[in-house]
């Protein structure tokens, strides 16, 4: 049924009491540019088929229990530049250029139009002993106001230069 909505461009599907999985046909919504799904019931892997979603300016998945690593696909979007996986059972590493990848990201890294990135509340690893070495390009996100990673497997040092930056508003980091 979802497959048939090709010009579909916004998809909300928060508080609907939803069960089972994310289904794989989302990712043939190739117009889709704003999908939230939130405080819901669902189950199983985070899809590497959200990836397909070129067009995707904004993706919130919160307070769902989806489960697994963030799909690698997703970091191939140029236009995405709202990423919220808040409270969720993600985990797996983060990858170092995770930030690089995502020019217009407006929370993270190489991302300079992201304002918000939201990650707390998970099972997410970084990688080595460099620790929060992704974050090394945060520098470079000048409209980032929300940075949060707070309840995760986090391991290293933040550089503390990101918690002096402006405009950044909040910074969650701490268990």
């Amino acid at each position: 049924m979802l497959s048939a909505l090709l010009e579909l461009r916004v998809l909300g599907l928060s508080k609907k009491f939803l069960t089972g999985t994310i289904p794989a046909s989302l990712g043939n919504l190739s117009s889709l540019e704003y999908l939230f799904i939130a405080n819901n019931d669902l189950h199983g892997l985070l899809l590497e088929e959200l990836g397909r979603l070129t067009q995707l300016r904004s993706l919130v998945i919160e307070q769902t229990n989806v489960t697994g690593e963030i799909p690698s696909s997703l970091f191939n979007n140029s236009v995405l530049t709202v990423l919220s996986f808040t409270l969720n059972k993600l985990s797996g590493r983060l990858p170092s250029d995770m930030f690089s990848r995502l020019p217009n990201l407006q929370v993270l890294g190489n991302l300079p139009n992201i304002p918000s990135l939201k990650l707390a509340g998970n099972q997410l690893t970084s990688d080595g002993p460099s620790g929060m070495a992704f974050f090394t390009s945060l520098a470079n996100s000048p409209k980032l106001q929300v940075l949060a990673l707070s309840v995760n497997r986090l391991r290293g040092k933040l550089l503390p230069s990101i918690g002096n930056r402006q405009p950044l508003k909040r910074t969650v980091t701490g268990e």
